[in-house]
């Protein structure tokens, strides 16, 4: 099982929001989308929460443009 996040709308002042973002990907593929969630920053999490999906990239897509 494939799972990408598309991060528009979201931004990180410095690459280290994006790193906890990405090493989370990892753990959705063995640990499920609960601990996930409890995982991400609060504004990373919330914004999950908010739209109760997990929002996917394009096909051949592997990042989307951050602030």
């Amino acid at each position: 099982m494939r799972i990408f996040f598309d991060l528009k709308g979201l931004s990180f002042p410095d690459c280290s929001g994006l790193g906890v973002l990405l090493s989370c990907m990892r753990r959705v593929r063995t640990g499920g989308k609960r601990q996930v969630l409890y995982s991400l920053q609060p504004k990373v999490r919330s914004w999950f929460i908010r739209n109760g999906v997990w929002p996917l990239l394009k096909p051949g897509m592997t990042h989307r443009p951050y602030d």
